[in-house]
């Protein structure tokens, strides 16, 4: 079953359907947050991905950490280069 997980991951980095909903997903958390206009803020975004929150929070202006427990997961962030500049962590958070 663990050999599966890397076309599951293949098919987000694909799927324009999954990519619209995490797009406005990711929209509607950044207006959620209430950020300054015009003023870029550092946000860590804990389970990235494949870094499609990002991607919007990028577009937005804003600077991100992104942490994931999925190597194959930041795998695919790597490949699409959102941001050269951002952080990828490879770790679980727990207690």
């Amino acid at each position: 079953m663990a050999h599966c997980w890397p076309l599951i991951n293949l098919y987000y980095m694909i799927s324009s359907r999954i990519i619209e909903i995490q797009s406005q997903m990711s929209q509607r958390a950044i207006e959620l947050l209430e950020l300054p206009e015009g003023k870029p803020a550092l946000i860590l975004d804990i389970g990235c991905g494949s870094g499609l929150s990002g991607e919007e929070l990028t577009d937005s202006g804003h600077f991100w950490i992104g942490l994931d427990i999925s190597d194959s997961m930041l795998g695919i962030y790597l490949r699409r280069r959102i941001c050269p500049k951002c952080l990828l962590l490879y770790n679980q958070v727990s207690h």
